[in-house]
């Protein structure tokens, strides 16, 4: 006997909810296996992704690879100049050098009248100063991260090590370079207020050249030994008493062929300026301005590399 319409028989279970083979659970099914979409801003409905095309879609690794380094140094590259030039002390200095060389040159062309000097020689007489200047700078270009505590959150920024190097280098040899234009420019303009005799012109632009060379490289030797000391004034320190003292004392008790190899000789012997205090061995011995750069170049690129592997392998504190 059939029930009446509308009631239910005691045999009849009601549809279970989680039956896949009802039309609702075949519908629910069906629509699952594609994402939700909603209009963009511009009224159009995206396409679907199903489960098998976002199973294909390439994860994201994690990974910083050379390539994201690469990428970022131009950046890095802005942020490091922006601090250099920003730091008070590395303007004054860039002044210092300046108005030091210009004041030599006046100096020189007011007092010393015993003899006669050329503004050739007479304006380059400074970047012997100029290329000490230019390690120190190359020191803080380092060392300020260490001593203000900056340099773990730089490299959480900047994670790889190689590019942080890298950036300290081009600053630095940049900054070298802008040092011993200035103490040039200004050994110059001292000399023409002095009213010192040009001699042979021709031999400007050369010297210049070789000066910048001085600096830049002075400059990367700075930073090579600020990675390894770490200690900013202790990094200064040694490079001061062994430009100024140590250096001056080997020339007296060394022989000539071994002085000719010391760093900061050799940046000397860049300028090609003679000096009366040169023994006959002395300048019998001398290198040429491309040795002497190699040699400087040398200490530099070694004090880098040893830096490098040091900063490496050391805990950031």
């Amino acid at each position: 006997m059939r029930p009446p319409n509308g009631v239910a028989s005691s045999d009849q279970q009601p549809p279970d909810e989680h039956d896949e083979s009802s039309p609702d659970m075949r519908h629910l099914s069906a629509t699952t296996s594609t994402t939700t979409s909603s209009p963009t801003h511009d009224g159009r409905t995206p396409r679907s992704t199903t489960p098998q095309q976002v199973e294909r879609m390439p994860r994201p690794t994690g990974r910083r690879t050379r390539r994201d380094d690469l990428a970022a140094l131009p950046g890095a590259l802005r942020s490091e100049w922006m601090t250099t030039t920003s730091l008070r002390s590395n303007r004054a200095i860039l002044l210092v050098t300046f108005v030091g060389g210009a004041a030599t040159s006046l100096l020189v062309a007011t007092f010393v009248t015993d003899e006669v000097l050329y503004l050739t020689d007479v304006a380059f007489y400074w970047t012997v100063v100029s290329a000490m200047l230019a390690a120190v700078c190359g020191v803080s270009a380092f060392s300020t991260e260490v001593r203000h505590g900056t340099l773990a959150p730089l490299l959480i920024a900047r994670p790889s090590r190689w590019s942080l190097g890298l950036t300290k280098l081009v600053t630095a040899i940049v900054f070298g370079a802008a040092l011993g234009i200035a103490g040039a420019v200004g050994g110059l303009v001292g000399g023409v207020l002095g009213g010192l005799p040009t001699g042979d012109a021709d031999l400007i632009p050369a010297t210049f050249a070789w000066a910048l060379v001085d600096t830049t490289l002075s400059a990367a030797l700075g930073l090579g030994v600020a990675l390894i000391v770490r200690h900013g004034s202790a990094a200064v320190s040694g490079l001061l008493i062994w430009g100024l003292v140590v250096e001056n004392l080997l020339t007296v008790f060394l022989p000539a062929t071994i002085v000719r190899f010391l760093p900061f000789y050799a940046g000397t012997q860049l300028l090609g300026i003679e000096s009366d205090l040169d023994s006959p061995d002395a300048i019998a011995n001398a290198l040429t301005r491309p040795q002497s750069a190699l040699v400087l170049a040398a200490y530099a690129a070694v004090a880098l590399a040893v830096g490098m592997v040091m900063l490496n392998r050391r805990d950031v504190e």
